[in-house]
């Protein structure tokens, strides 16, 4: 079994990206900048299978949704060091 990140893309959603993950880089706060994704939205990077790296946002209350499959990424670094 292999994790698959599916993006949509194009006006009307209907042109699909699939690309396979190796695994979870890191999960922290997302630059100030974003906007549309609420206050604090957080970004997963993942590592894909290719060595290259894609950047993911959601809003901080989508957490688990956004990590999905890699639990561990869940645990923002601060937490991780703390172990809170």
């Amino acid at each position: 079994m292999h994790d698959v990140l599916v993006v949509y893309r194009g006006v009307a959603l209907s042109r699909v990206l699939l690309l396979a993950c190796r695994f979870a880089e890191d999960l922290e706060d997302a630059p100030a900048n974003l906007r549309h994704l609420g206050p604090y939205p957080l970004l997963l990077r993942l590592r894909l299978d290719d060595g290259a790296i894609v950047e993911v946002a959601a809003p901080r209350r989508e957490c688990s949704e956004l990590v999905g499959p890699y639990v561990a990424a869940q645990l923002h670094p601060s937490e991780r060091r703390s172990g809170r």
